[in-house]
This record gives C-alpha cells, sequence and structure tokens, in this order.
C-alpha cells in the first residue's frame, strides 16, 4: 500500500487520515521502540512519519520543540540510516545536513525498500533532480504546498507529484504556529488541483487538539492531518501520555455527515 491508498483507505472509512511524526530514540529508545509498535497496531494510523535524527542543519520551519527531541534522540538512535522495514506505510523527513553528509542519491539507496516516501524539511527551490533521483529508488518524493505561495509556484510545484500522489499541506506558517483559516486552507488545496486533480492531500504545522482536527474535518478537499510537535511533547512524558493524547486525536477524526466547505 502506497502513501496515498493508506490515507484514501481512512477516508473511505468516513474519518480523516491520520500521519504521526516520530523521532527514533525519542523520548529514549524503549520507549520509542514502545509507541512506533502501538503506533503500527493501531488502525486510526494511516502512515508514520520517520526521520534521521540529527543535531544541526534544521530549516526556519523546526520549532524548539523538534529541535531539542532531535538533539535527545542522536544518542539513542541507530547511526548510517539503517531502518526496518514497518508494517504501516512510512514517510521519512530528511533533514538538509543528512542529505549533504550522505549525499542525497545515497541517502534514496538506503531509503529503498524501508520507507514508501520522503520529504524533505527544508524549502528546496528547484525539486526536480530530488524527484528524479528518488524516482530511480522507488521512493516518493512528497511536494510541500502553503497558502503563501502564488498559484504560479503551486503549479510548478504539481509537476512533481507522482500521479495520485501525497502533497503536503502547510497548515501553519512553522511547525507548532497557529492554523491558517479554514478558508484559506481550502483556497491553497483548490488551487492545487486546478493543475493536479488526482492528488492527495494531508495537512500538517499547527495542529495540536483534537478540536482542531475537528475543524479541519470541515475543509474542502483535504483528505489527512498531520500530528507533530503536540505529539513529542506528549511523547516525552513517555510512551503512555503519547498515547493517551493520541486517543483524543483519534476520536476527533471521523468526517462530519454533510462536509461543509469551511468552518
Amino acid at each position: 500500500m502506497n502513501l496515498s491508498e493508506a490515507i484514501l483507505k481512512s477516508k473511505n472509512k468516513g474519518r480523516l487520515g491520520l500521519i504521526v511524526y516520530t523521532i527514533p530514540g525519542f523520548p529514549t529508545g524503549d520507549d520509542s521502540n514502545d509507541i512506533v509498535a502501538w503506533l503500527q497496531a493501531e488502525e486510526a494510523v494511516s502512515i508514520i512519519e520517520n526521520t534521521i535524527p540529527v543535531s544541526k542543519g534544521f530549516s526556519d520551519h523546526a520549532n524548539s520543540t523538534i529541535r531539542a527531541a532531535h538533539s535527545a534522540a542522536v544518542r539513542f538512535a541507530t547511526h548510517g540510516m539503517v531502518y526496518e522495514r514497518w508494517t504501516k506505510p512510512s514517510l521519512c523527513v530528511l533533514y538538509q545536513s543528512t542529505s549533504e553528509e550522505l549525499g542525497f542519491e545515497e541517502v534514496c539507496r538506503r531509503a529503498s525498500g524501508v520507507f514508501d516516501g520522503m520529504i524533505l524539511e527544508w524549502s528546496e527551490p528547484n525539486e526536480k533532480p530530488y524527484v528524479e533521483t528518488a524516482n530511480r529508488h522507488g521512493v516518493e518524493l512528497v511536494q510541500c504546498i502553503g497558502p503563501w505561495h502564488t498559484t504560479e509556484r503551486i503549479g510548478e510545484i504539481m509537476q512533481n507529484v507522482r500521479p495520485g500522489g501525497l502533497v503536503y499541506l502547510m497548515s501553519a506558517e512553522m511547525t507548532g504556529a497557529d492554523l491558517f483559516p479554514a478558508e484559506i486552507l481550502g483556497d491553497c488545496i483548490a488551487r492545487a488541483r486546478s493543475f493536479r486533480p488526482d492528488i492527495v492531500v494531508a495537512a500538517g504545522f499547527g495542529i495540536r487538539t483534537a478540536e482542531h482536527v475537528r475543524s479541519l474535518s470541515h475543509v474542502a478537499g483535504l483528505d489527512g492531518v498531520i500530528i507533530g510537535t503536540e505529539f513529542l511533547r506528549q511523547a516525552e512524558k513517555g510512551a503512555n501520555a503519547a498515547k493517551d493524547y493520541l486517543r483524543e486525536i483519534f476520536a476527533a477524526l471521523p468526517l462530519p455527515l454533510s462536509p461543509s466547505k469551511t468552518v
């Protein structure tokens, strides 16, 4: 099952798809393993985001919680990007320092057969060479759009999306920031779909609470949500706290019986 299929499987069951961002080795090696095993068993989780922990090279998108979690995880994580294939589809968030250290070709070679997709954490002005390299290794390079992008720029980005591919909608200015209004997010999705009606769209950045998820369920054209910063905050308290938090999110995923375009 590829990334889009995992999201649409949830939509077909009447709920938003859910992507959860994890950092291997955070908050500890044992807690990390416990959390990932639990996420793989939970039907409400569509995709698990993974990453290679780093201590430098963050973009402006990464807030202080993510930076601190990465720094803590570096001492526990397996060095050299060696991971097991999970039962759930997985999406690797790649940080620029890892790409520069190993070379993007080598990153994709190691990712092949382990990760279903990859997303560049930094803003790359020319994604096409990265897309071509990832495709050679059978890895989907997920493209990102935000409400601040011009329609022309969105059109350029859509050219790099594989048929029926997953698109990451940045629903706030950075991770952990306040959500953009629903009508602005809906407009961004509509502009992207004017170029590529076949895409599957998941929103991430700024989604912290079950109420946020419920509000996003009314955004026209949105297929899934991504939980990151707040999940890491809860995971820092231990695996049980992380699970309790996500159970609240699970309860907010069902779609309205009569979806409206905006909230």
